[in-house]
């Protein structure tokens, strides 16, 4: 229903800081007036000031786009996932006495392996590889001593006949058999290690990686067999070279279709554009501010622009609708009247936002503290272009008055719907909360059974050409990846002390018997029973002429007392790895207490690494949880109301809960991708509910009952969340289309959480508000009229 003017006369008067009884008027308190001074204050001096204003404004936004050209991608991969602690101390002392193991690359060939074509083109290929200045160096079947001391893989111009019995002699070879050629002789495994001279950065590796594909073409391309790259470096090169194009495809696109949809609703191209100025200038203060202070984008930061935009939009379609409202004042009043209305809601709700992220702050891991920071300061910013750039420009263009102004008499469609639906929604006020008690409870036991996930391969498409090749790993060589074992024995020990020798034998036997691993690979593959029977000081001069230098230096350190023993890991996720991870760290601390003088620790990136990106999931997800707690401290205080706090709890938390629930259902773990989403829906559902209990308290501040108050906030507040979830959902709808599976997922949980955020706020909320505040209401009716008939 349109206001008359003399309610309109009320609103201009009317104080947004809230008493705990919601029928006092506001002017009944001084920090009401105060309050109420400072919004008008404001509203006042920034629509007298508007070139002022307007300088600041493009003076800002021009430091931002130079500050745009600043911004970088993080291609270092360490990044997103270090930590300070013991764990990643040792994996970086791995790293300095054997090497990274996290800068080589694969060539899984599958095909004719033994044949005299193929031999011409591995050793083609191998040669070109090894001459190149960034590889430190190649490991394949040439590497394998065969009979007579020649490489296993014959030469090209050799008899048909060797090349079978090589295949034969390759079956059974200890260290060639389950390491560089399947047990069925037709996959092998090409290995190419590089130089670590600095970070592993795009820049760097990215060059190397294009060189190789050359090179694959021009020795494999003709020969009748697959030969596809996989590991460490082609699933980093493939991911950071998409991340940039995703990023502005996707952010594009959404935009493109946020604004049609908002187009459609509005009907209008100069509201339109109005509302999406105040988001849009976040986004690009944001990105610039990120660049000027040299905080990059990584895989977390990714949505970054689309949680500030979701934020900021909610805002300022709020702000918009209350301008077309106005029907009986010029534009500059009607801007100033919705500024002066609806300030402290927008400031309660960036304030709200920005305690959030900013618990992100909080967690351990640094990827994670950078995105908190940037999404706090991308609040605040949104905030102060919602107020600033979104009234101006109402107040200077000519819009399109609302549907409801330009029509007094009637209510539009989506109003009288808006209408129906608080009505039937307080009709059947008791049965929805209690509905939506179960549900929340529901929700919650789901969310504890979610475990954390982290697959290496995740952010490619399911049939990219690593995606094939890690699948072959996986089923020919029991993976891919490695996960070194290092042994350290003290200073009356050696590596070849039958002791020692005895252990790792304990160990190998070990990783035998769990199936989760692949075959495992030390010194002892290299030392057969008759090189063991040797005096000690001959033993160990054969074994180090006999080892593949390439070898020796990333499995043996004599002087440093160590030893590596490396277990091939399959590409199956952390989830599924890190139970067999867990037992194997258990039973090497067990034969610590039976081998004295030795030391045995598990470490590697695949295994750092997914430990801590699972850290890094339960540090968004801890520190989500600390911001909801804290979103409801701080709505407790500003409404004061210690019963609006509480029932603010379901429809805050029911989309991050529904999106668990949808996780639960569809068996998903929690990756990066979904728990980002969990920002979303804070964001978002704060967002709408403080909107819709500010619209409710004044409304019962005006003297409505809480039916009527709640059916008034339908009919104003309802139209913005209708909107909000339009347009945002459609932006998110974009992502959708991403060739990036964990972009998409993200695209398809926002969206849901966009629809779960306003069944919370228009369904469940309203039904609580009327359940609790209106049967106490009731209540009280039902006393004084008792009290009245007893005085009659």
């Amino acid at each position: 229903m349109h206001p008359q003017p003399e309610s309109l006369r009320r609103n201009r008067q009317e104080c947004l800081t809230f008493h705990p009884g919601l029928t006092t008027h506001p002017d009944s308190s001084d920090r009401g007036k105060t309050s109420l001074n400072l919004s008008e204050r404001y509203s006042h001096f920034l629509l007298r000031r508007k070139n002022w204003f307007l300088a600041l404004l493009a003076i800002t936004t021009l430091l931002a786009v130079a500050g745009l050209t600043q911004l970088r991608f993080d291609g270092e991969p360490r990044e997103i996932f270090k930590q300070g602690d013991k764990e990643f101390a040792l994996l970086e002392e791995y790293f300095e006495q054997f090497g990274p193991d996290d800068n080589g690359i694969a060539l899984i060939v599958d095909g004719e392996i033994f044949s005299s074509a193929f031999a011409r083109a591995l050793r083609g290929f191998t040669s070109d590889v090894e001459s190149l200045p960034d590889v430190l160096s190649v490991l394949s079947l040439l590497d394998v001593p065969g009979p007579n001391d020649e490489p296993l893989l014959p030469s090209p111009d050799s008899e048909p006949i060797l090349f079978e019995q090589a295949r034969a002699f390759a079956q059974v070879h200890p260290f060639a058999s389950g390491q560089l050629i399947s047990t069925d002789g037709e996959t092998i495994l090409v290995t190419i290690e590089l130089v670590e001279d600095g970070p592993q950065t795009m820049d760097r590796v990215a060059p190397i990686y294009e060189g190789l594909l050359q090179l694959r073409q021009e020795w494999f391309g003709n020969l009748s067999c697959t030969a596809n790259f996989t590991g460490s470096v082609p699933v980093r090169v493939e991911t950071l070279a998409s991340l940039p194009k995703e990023f502005f495809v996707t952010s594009s696109l959404g935009a493109i279709l946020a604004m049609l949809v908002a187009l459609g609703l509005f009907r209008s191209l100069s509201v339109t554009l109005v509302v999406a100025a105040g988001p849009g200038l976040a986004v690009l203060w944001t990105l610039g501010l990120m660049g000027w202070i040299g905080l990059k984008i990584d895989g977390i930061s990714i949505p970054l622009p689309a949680i500030v935009f979701v934020v900021a939009f909610a805002n300022a379609v709020h702000i918009m609708i209350e301008i077309r409202r106005t029907r009986d004042c010029s534009r500059t009043e009607a801007a100033r009247r919705a500024i002066s209305l609806l300030a402290t809601a927008c400031v309660l709700t960036a304030l709200t936002t920005t305690i959030g992220f900013a618990s992100l702050t909080l967690a351990e891991t640094g990827s994670v503290q950078r995105f908190g920071l940037a999404t706090a300061a991308g609040s605040i910013l949104g905030l102060i272009s919602n107020i600033t750039i979104v009234p101006l420009l109402a107040s200077m263009i000519r819009l399109p008055a609302g549907r409801a102004a330009r029509q007094p008499g009637s209510d539009s469609s989506s109003r009288e719907s808006l209408t129906l639906i608080a009505r039937l929604v307080t009709s059947f006020s008791r049965p929805l909360s209690l509905l939506a008690l179960v549900v929340t409870a529901t929700l919650i036991w789901t969310a504890t059974q979610l475990k954390s996930d982290i697959v290496w391969t995740e952010t490619l498409p399911l049939n990219s050409e690593i995606n094939r090749a890690s699948a072959l790993a996986d089923e020919a060589f029991g993976g891919i990846m490695q996960v070194p074992v290092i042994v350290t024995w003290d200073q009356s020990l050696s590596f070849s002390h039958p002791r020692t020798l005895e252990l790792i034998a304990k160990i190998q036997t070990l990783l035998k018997a769990d199936p989760t691993f692949g075959p495992s690979l030390s010194i002892l593959n290299f030392m057969p029973e008759s090189l063991r029977a040797l005096p000690a000081g001959a033993r160990e001069q054969i074994f180090m002429q006999a080892m593949p230098a390439t070898l020796s230096a990333r499995m043996l350190k004599p002087d440093l007392r160590r030893t590596v023993i490396n277990v091939r890991l399959p590409n199956k996720g952390a989830a599924a790895t890190r139970p067999a991870v867990k037992a194997l760290q258990k039973d090497l601390q067990n034969l610590e207490q039976l081998y004295p003088g030795f030391s045995l620790h598990v470490t590697g990136s695949a295994v750092i690494a997914a430990e801590n990106m699972s850290n890094v999931i339960r540090d968004l997800v801890r520190s989500l949880s600390f911001a909801s707690i804290t979103v409801f401290l701080v709505l407790t205080v500003a409404l004061r109301s210690l019963t609006l706090g509480l029932l603010s709890v379901i429809p805050n938390a029911f989309p991050l809960l529904f999106n668990t629930g949808l996780l639960y259902y569809l068996d998903k773990p929690l990756q990066i991708s979904s728990v980002l989403t969990f920002s979303i829906c804070l964001g978002i559902a704060v967002d709408d509910t403080i909107h819709f209990l500010i619209r409710f308290i004044r409304e019962r501040r005006e003297g409505a009952d809480v039916r009527l108050a709640i059916d008034r906030s339908f009919r104003t507040v309802g139209v913005a969340l209708l909107i909000t979830t339009a347009v945002i959902s459609s932006a998110f709808l974009a992502a959708t289309f991403s060739s990036m599976p964990g972009i998409s997922f993200f695209g398809w949980l926002a969206c849901s959480a966009m629809v779960a955020a306003l069944i919370g706020d228009l369904v469940f909320l309203p039904a609580l508000l009327n359940w609790v505040m209106g049967r106490k209401e009731r209540r009280r009716r039902e006393r004084m009229q008792r009290r009245k008939g007893l005085r009659l």
